[in-house]
């Protein structure tokens, strides 16, 4: 919580955590929020809001706040910002996180097949061994994953490949 006295403005602040390790799919974020005014609490203060990825939501007054949002690569950023805000008080409490609907299988495989593709032409280039042996590695892990592999285990392959992938796309920048 953040207080000024009444008829200044709290100005800004943020908290924010990276989430790593997510099941693909559409969520839900509620966090207990405010962005008052102790001079007026029905007047609705600018400058606050909670987010994850892209998505956010706008904070008033006292009261459980929402955002939906999808994550397609198992990590997102949640927080809340407050840039000119124009309450004297500013709160969080209560980060909830829920799944509402995970990724099916099918779209996960299928994710998974296009990280394959993409690092078979990424192994062909001329990349630093501290980047490719990580790269064929993951590579190879992915390849014995099939469609009916546990979600799970198409999700820990899918990750592993996308972060060597971008080991690798790193390492080709550097060259």
């Amino acid at each position: 919580a953040i207080w000024v006295s009444k008829g200044s403005n709290v100005g800004d602040a943020s908290v924010s955590q990276v989430i790593t390790d997510l099941p693909l799919g559409k969520y839900t974020l509620t966090v207990a929020a405010q962005n008052l005014n102790e001079a007026s609490t029905s007047a609705q203060c600018s400058g606050a809001y909670i987010y994850a990825g892209e998505q956010k939501t706008d904070v008033f007054t006292p009261n459980d706040y929402t955002v939906d949002f999808s994550c397609t690569t198992g990590e997102v950023e949640i927080g809340f910002m407050a840039k000119g805000a124009k309450g004297n008080w500013l709160a969080i409490d209560n980060f909830r996180l829920t799944l509402v609907e995970a990724e099916s299988s099918e779209v996960i495989f299928s994710k998974l097949a296009e990280s394959i593709t993409k690092a078979e032409g990424l192994a062909s280039l001329n990349i630093d061994d501290k980047a490719l042996t990580p790269l064929l590695s993951a590579l190879q892990s992915a390849k014995a994953i099939t469609s009916s592999s546990a979600s799970a285990d198409m999700q820990k392959a899918l990750f592993a490949l996308n972060a060597a992938i971008s080991k690798a796309e790193f390492a080709l920048n550097l060259a």
